[in-house]
């Protein structure tokens, strides 16, 4: 499994928190930040653009309560 650094979008953290990019090792999340620190760490890793959309964690429910 590959590397994967995903960005240019807003990456929920937290209730009234975000970040700017998310770099996945292995299939999980291994650290989640600024970009410019992301991508010194990245390597080669694929670059995913986010194009402006939102990203959020993966839940086990079937349903999400946003606000």
């Amino acid at each position: 499994m590959s590397d994967l650094l995903f960005a240019n979008g807003r990456i929920h953290t937290g209730t009234g928190r975000s970040a700017e990019a998310l770099l996945a090792r292995e299939g999980r999340v291994h650290a989640v930040g600024r970009l410019a620190d992301l991508s010194r760490e990245a390597g080669r890793a694929e670059r995913i653009d986010l194009a402006g959309g939102l990203m959020v964690p993966g839940w086990p429910d079937t349903h999400v309560h946003f606000m």
